[in-house]
């Protein structure tokens, strides 16, 4: 974000609920794929690691408000140049651009990165 603008939100603020009943099950499905010599195959790859899914619920509503939440403190209108007169010198003040958060660019961004 730009500027110091910097905000921690957990997925359950953002309306995102981890589904551990899933997870654990696709799990143990992977634990239990094969019978005989290809079991101890599928156990001893199981040690090295497997990447089981992130499986989720979403509350599009509460995505929704969160975003437009988050919208708000980042959003900011552009501030043209302009001199300022301290102790009779003059300054100038540069310009500052706007900043519009995009919400379906987000929304999309957050849930692609789950």
């Amino acid at each position: 974000m730009p500027g110091d603008k910097t905000v921690f939100v957990s997925l359950e603020e953002l309306g995102i609920y981890p589904d551990y009943e899933e997870i654990f099950a696709l799990a143990c499905r992977e634990g239990r794929r094969r019978e005989g010599i290809l079991a101890l195959f599928t156990r001893y790859k199981t040690i090295k690691g497997v990447a089981i899914p992130f499986k989720y619920r979403l509350d599009e509503e509460k995505l929704a408000r969160s975003i437009d939440l988050l919208a708000q403190k980042f959003n900011s209108d552009p501030v043209d140049a302009f001199f300022r007169v301290i102790n009779h010198d003059s300054l100038l003040v540069p310009e500052r651009k706007g900043i519009r958060v995009n919400k379906k660019a987000l929304a999309d961004r957050l849930l692609e990165n789950l």
